[in-house]
């Protein structure tokens, strides 16, 4: 599996840097019809130099290694790291010996290949879970067989999720009742099992583990080339002193979060969510029309549904929607679980499938309350029920979207999947904000086509 998977990675990198190459020779041909001097100075030994420095970059930064995060989010922030530094050299080779080209050419290409990089595989990743995710299909084994792990492996088959192959457990107790799947053995027979049964991951389901133990296990785990999960648990997230590679298939780690190195970071992202949320708006006029009309003819009622959430700092806030629920339905309630829900509207449906009924809340980014990305606000008496762990969700601004937003756990309440705000709070950044806005577009655009 693993070869294969590297092989697909390369294969979509090499389209993707080659793409970008043809993509800005016919802009600097659209633009420069009567003039290809340009093409003269580049030679197809600098064009195989430049592929190969940026694949090298993408597999420095760990672009091919087994894919430890079930979200491809590695994958993405590594190869827009990968294209840049790509186009860092070439600016100090064309620097360093004066080569002459169209700056037309040049500034295409640096523009298109991290943006074709990133949705390249974005798009890539759209395709390999859909048609071919079965064939790569990791093998596991859980690690405690008792209620925790057994009610994983029964979260997770009716998830509708397919890229883990459950073979069994494994387990120090005395434990008979697992379900369909049996104890393969204990601890100690772990290297016997993985060999026998060429198990790739192994996931960790109990309740008892200490951090000394979590640190053998982890070494273990290298030793026998597995990726390391675990099932969610309080203590995991606030004893645990070493950095968790990954997290039930989260790449993960609860460090102490420093905000004083975001303050560059803040500013930045504040002038992306006023420049977004303004074009949005702008471009997203007519469809407000559209969606105007058809709650309004359609459903007798408000257009729009606001209701009361906690921001940053608990700060309460009104967010704003488009109306998606009966007019007698509860302000205050948990969210539906699915589209079939008695409370959703006819319109509401396709505007949930679509997240079209979230585009009011570019008033909210506007006006500060929220940003382009972060975690989902919550409501009040949800939040009146959080753990200090999941205090941690309030330190930054919530977004319109998110990982969680476009994860395969979001169908689930946001509490439930609280690892996905957890690993964006502590690793946000420009690079991973852009990764998660481009993939929001085309999870959008895949509501709407289906």
């Amino acid at each position: 599996m693993k070869n294969k998977s590297i092989i697909f990675r390369v294969l979509v990198d090499t389209t993707t840097f080659f793409s970008s190459l043809f993509l800005s020779s016919l802009i600097y041909i659209w633009f420069n019809a009567d003039d290809l001097n340009s093409y003269e100075n580049i030679s197809a030994s600098s064009l195989l130099f430049g592929y190969v420095v940026y694949l090298l970059f993408i597999y420095s930064s760990g672009g091919y290694r087994r894919r430890g995060d079930m979200a491809l989010l590695s994958d993405l922030v590594t190869i827009a790291q990968g294209s840049v530094k790509t186009i860092i050299i070439y600016l100090i080779i064309l620097f360093i010996f004066k080569i002459d080209i169209s700056r037309i050419l040049f500034t295409s290409f640096i523009v298109l290949l991290p943006l074709a990089s990133v949705v390249g595989r974005i798009l890539a990743n759209e395709i390999f879970g859909r048609y071919f995710l079965k064939d790569f299909c990791e093998n596991t084994i859980i690690y405690g067989a008792g209620k925790k792990g057994v009610s994983f492996v029964e979260s997770y088959r009716k998830s509708g999720q397919n890229y883990l192959s459950i073979i069994g457990f494994i387990d120090d107790n005395n434990i008979e009742n697992t379900g369909e799947l049996s104890i393969l053995g204990t601890y100690k027979d772990l290297e016997s099992i993985v060999q026998q049964h060429k198990i790739e991951r192994i996931i960790v389901a109990k309740n008892d583990t200490t951090s000394a133990n979590l640190q053998a296990l982890k070494e273990k785990a290298e030793s026998l080339d597995l990726n390391l999960s675990f099932v969610p648990r309080k203590n995991l997230y606030a004893n645990n002193p070493i950095k968790l590679k990954d997290f039930a298939g989260i790449t993960f780690s609860m460090q102490s979060i420093n905000d004083d190195k975001f303050t560059f970071y803040r500013l930045t992202k504040r002038f992306m969510d006023i420049t977004i949320s303004i074009a949005l708006l702008l471009m997203s006029s007519p469809m407000w029309l559209i969606i105007w009309i058809l709650v309004k003819y359609t459903d007798r009622g408000s257009v729009f549904f606001i209701q009361e959430r906690v921001g940053k700092d608990f700060k309460l806030f009104k967010m704003y929607k488009f109306r998606t629920m009966h007019m007698d339905s509860k302000k205050y309630e948990h969210c539906p679980a699915n589209s079939m829900d008695p409370r959703i509207t006819k319109v509401g449906r396709w505007l949930r499938r679509t997240s079209l009924d979230e585009l009011p809340q570019l008033l909210n980014v506007l006006l500060g309350h929220m940003s382009m990305v972060g975690p989902r606000p919550e409501m009040p008496f949800i939040v009146q029920e959080y753990n200090e762990i999941e205090k941690r969700r309030l330190r930054v601004l919530p977004g319109i979207t998110g990982l969680w937003q476009i994860s395969r756990g979001r169908k689930a309440e946001i509490t439930e999947n609280i690892e996905y705000d957890l690993y964006y709070i502590e690793n946000r950044g420009i690079t991973l904000d852009i990764i998660l806005l481009l993939s929001t577009v085309v999870f959008v655009f895949r509501g709407i086509a289906h």
